[in-house]
């Protein structure tokens, strides 16, 4: 138990602590070396409820995706890099090397522009996704998608859009600051 936490906000802080980012290091980290929470955790503490249902959304979309690994970290720093969200970039941006995302892959994706590794469905989704970050969606943004295979991707990339926008946001209005790294 830590000190001066509601019974709540422990609860909340040991599903992030022991959770599957718990494991993570160096500017990936979501447990500071004084075991304080960083990032949007560091902020959903002081309302636990809603941070326990917000990180168990993200636990679905992180590790249960039905998107590639690929598309799924190339949405992710689309997003970071328009929220000019450094804590999301910089957690990210090494399991997107490991997903196998190039370095010049990455310099476009901190543009908000399509990496070029992606392929087949995986242009259209993230295009899709890039158009919803941006405000640029229009009626023929959507209109071609095949709903039995491409729906469920759909999905997943705009939750995934949404997600890390409020998280990039909570971060930028709370003050959490961190270069893009």
């Amino acid at each position: 138990m830590h000190l001066n936490l509601t019974p709540e906000q422990n609860k909340f802080y040991a599903e992030i602590a022991a959770g599957r980012r718990s494991s993570l290091v160096g500017p990936s980290a979501v447990v500071g070396d004084s075991g304080e929470l960083l990032g949007p955790f560091g902020i959903l503490i002081y309302e636990p409820v809603l941070g326990s249902t917000l990180q168990k959304v993200g636990e679905v979309l992180r590790f249960s995706s039905a998107l590639s690994d690929r598309l799924r970290e190339s949405i992710i720093l689309l997003v970071a890099a328009f929220h000019s969200s450094g804590f999301e970039w910089n957690v990210h941006v090494e399991i997107a090397r490991a997903s196998g995302i190039c370095e010049e892959d990455l310099v476009l994706l901190g543009q908000c522009q399509r990496p070029s590794l992606l392929e087949g469905v995986e242009i259209k989704i993230f295009d899709i996704a890039r158009d919803v970050v941006m405000r640029q969606v229009s009626e023929t943004t959507i209109i071609d998608l095949d709903s039995d295979t491409e729906s469920p991707l759909l999905i997943h990339a705009l939750t995934l859009v949404y997600y890390y926008g409020l998280l990039a946001e909570l971060m930028n209005l709370f003050g959490v600051e961190s270069k893009i790294e």
